[in-house]
This record gives C-alpha cells, sequence and structure tokens, in this order.
C-alpha cells in the first residue's frame, strides 16, 4: 500500500507509522496541477493555507451495467443520496448524473 501523503491527524499518522506503510509525497501543487490515484488508495491533502476555496473534482468510473450496492457503513448513504439519487440497492446504477460515457 502506498499512501500520498501523512503529514494528517496524530491518529491517523501514528496507525501509518505504526504498519510500516510505504509513504510518498508528490510536495505542493502548483495552479492547474493534478493528482490521479487508484480508488482505493489511501489519500489525503493538507489544509487549505489560503482565505480562498480551493476546488476539487472527482471523477468515478465503473462499469456499464454496474448495479447499485447496499451501504456498507455509515457514510454511505450519503454517497448513495448524493451521486445516485433514487436508485435502490440492486437496481442498475444508472442515472443522469451517471451517464454512460462510451456506447
Amino acid at each position: 500500500m502506498t499512501l500520498c501523503d501523512t503529514r494528517g491527524t496524530a491518529g491517523s499518522t501514528a496507525a501509518v507509522r505504526d504498519r510500516s506503510i510505504l509513504t510518498t509525497s508528490h510536495g505542493a501543487l502548483a495552479v492547474g496541477d493534478a493528482t490521479f490515484h487508484a480508488g482505493w488508495t489511501l489519500h489525503r491533502a493538507l489544509a487549505n493555507p489560503t482565505a480562498g476555496h480551493r476546488p476539487v473534482m472527482t471523477v468515478i468510473y465503473f462499469g456499464d451495467g454496474a448495479r447499485v450496492s447496499e451501504p456498507a457503513d455509515d457514510l454511505q448513504p450519503f454517497d448513495l443520496a448524493a451521486w445516485l439519487k433514487g436508485l435502490a440497492p440492486g437496481g442498475l446504477a444508472a442515472s443522469a448524473r451517471n451517464p454512460l460515457l462510451f456506447p
């Protein structure tokens, strides 16, 4: 497992250190830079040191025909409501928010 950055809270830093997990850092980003990583990569960003907003864009791909899963933890109901609004577990994960990108 590789982490992009572990300079977070004391608890998360200790958990990473205690497991001897390899960590890497890309350093500070310039305006217009982007990072890309696999969805299961443990990652984080440091606090925004400016008074302005720091916009974020996330793109998640899944296969055509994927089905909505039952929420597996207390955080996933929020994701289900935000990204798969109105879709029930077991149904096709197809909505206006999740268009088919390639036929």
